[in-house]
């Protein structure tokens, strides 16, 4: 009878060793023909791969390992041909020094231990009475509440294994090869956004280039694969809250569907957008890797310099000062250099300066932008375009002092050496009406009022309105 302590159990599980249940065959991750993986931004996704095995003729048990640790079990999908898969489940019993010392239970294990004073090693029989709340030991009719030494097991126990892996019972007509294609969701899988933004010293266009941080977590090299990636929130599987060990059998689901095959970089799907990566990726567990997307070499762009206030109900006495925000709007259009759906995700912005070094502007978020829609980076505040603010009157009406008019006197100061147009976006609350402007709003809705202000170089202009709020 050959004997294992836990050290050389644990280092033979670490180096890969498998130990597989008695009757069973291992289908390990080395077998996979074929690996594609959908990424969603919100945690998790789906696998899909195909493995090559052989079957004898009659009933067969399986131990597909290099399975995600954070597999949900209810969306396991599988077509294995002729073979009939009669029942399966998702095994997370492995080797571990708690789970050995727990197989022994009731059992006799060695004890090892090196005496102090002579340095000389000594080995007792030991029978394991329990491991609830630690170790309690009888060793010669005497009781120990903890092992004085380490424990050697007389052999490894049969229903242990160095990994989890989703275990097979399935029936066969003939010995053979045969293959088993696999899809399951599971989550620890992820992708976001990013963008890097290069300005032109004018500001009048940018170099835009979209990438994906691929992230994995979830316990499972990714070798090889095809990755698509999904833009949009989708519903993600249930966190699977059991902590079972051997699962009970599940019903086998249905045939999955043919898999999806993208023939261009991007294209629409059930409200969302996929991308899919070029060629085949790798991507380990616990890794996190760039892929690009898209890069541009010129989009064409407009800034703008926006103040943006909002209506109070009370009188403000003095003035306050403002400086205007940079803001870079560009259309997702063919026309302006991109045509493509852009998911939202951080954007770092940067610019050339007049020796066309390459200066850094700051991060921002980019939304969600639909093709043939408005994009807008925020790329900080303005230094030489200030507003100084000034409420001119104040009065409440109606009952309860719940309405009021207020007036306004925005004064706009331009030290650029070109003439600038500025946006002054005036946020509302409540039902609002103009009743006096000294120049038109260029639009309304029902939150606020925008105007737009030329200003000369080097000089200033002023808005000056007034507004009646009603609070129902």
């Amino acid at each position: 009878m050959g004997r294992i302590s836990f050290f050389a159990a644990i280092f033979l599980g670490a180096t890969g060793f498998g130990f597989a249940h008695a009757g069973e065959v291992e289908i390990p991750a080395k077998d996979r023909t074929d690996l594609a993986i959908t990424l969603y931004s919100n945690g998790f996704a789906m696998i899909d791969e195909t493995r090559s095995h052989s079957v004898t003729k009659g009933l067969n048990t399986f131990a597909l390992t290099g399975i995600a640790n954070q597999i949900s079990t209810d969306t396991v999908r599988m077509d294995a041909g002729d073979l009939q898969i009669l029942e399966f489940g998702y095994d997370k019993t492995v080797l571990s020094a708690a789970s050995l010392l727990d197989r022994y239970k009731g059992q006799e294990v060695f004890v090892e231990y090196r005496h102090e004073l002579s340095g000389v090693s000594d080995r007792k029989k030991a029978k394991i009475l329990t491991t609830r709340n630690g170790t309690v030991l009888e060793i010669n009719g005497e009781i120990y509440p903890s092992s004085p030494g380490h424990f050697v097991y007389p052999k490894l126990p049969d229903d242990l294994r160095a990994e989890p892996a989703l275990t097979l019972m399935a029936q066969a007509k003939a010995d053979g090869p045969s293959k088993l294609q696999l899809s399951y969701l599971a989550r620890g899988f992820s992708w976001r956004a990013n963008y890097v933004a290069v300005l032109n010293e004018g500001e009048t266009a940018l170099e835009l280039t979209g990438r994906a941080t691929l992230t994995n977590s979830g316990g499972m090299d990714l070798e090889n694969a095809a990755m698509t990636l999904i833009a949009g929130n989708v519903t993600a599987p249930q966190t699977e809250r059991r902590n079972f060990q051997r699962e009970a059998p599940m019903a086998m689901m249905a045939k999955s569907s043919d898999a999806m095959v993208e023939s261009a970089p991007h294209r629409s799907f059930s409200n969302r957008h996929l991308y899919t990566l070029p060629g085949k990726r790798t991507l380990r567990s616990g890794e996190s890797k760039q892929a690009t997307l898209f890069s541009t070499p010129k989009v064409a762009v407009e800034r703008r310099f926006i103040f943006a206030g909002g209506i109070i109900g009370r009188y403000q006495q003095g003035e306050r000062q403002e400086k205007a925000a940079i803001q870079i709007r560009f259309k997702n259009t063919k026309k302006d250099g991109l045509g493509i759906p852009l998911p939202g995700g951080a954007v770092n912005t940067y610019k050339k300066d007049q020796g066309g070094t390459l200066r850094y502007v700051g991060q921002n978020s980019l939304s969600d932008i639909a093709v043939d829609k408005t994009g807008q980076i925020s790329i900080g505040k303005a230094f030489d375009i200030t507003l100084k603010r000034t409420q001119t009157e104040f009065k409440r009406t109606g009952p309860k002092n719940r309405n009021f008019e207020s007036a306004w006197k925005l004064e706009i100061a331009n030290a650029k050496t070109e003439a600038i147009t500025v946006v002054l976006e005036e946020r509302m609350h409540g039902d609002w009406k103009i009743i006096q402007s000294s120049q038109e709003a260029e639009s309304k809705t029902s939150q606020k009022a925008v105007w737009q202000i030329k200003v000369p170089a080097k000089g200033t202009a002023a808005l000056t309105y007034q507004v009646a709020v009603t609070n129902r």
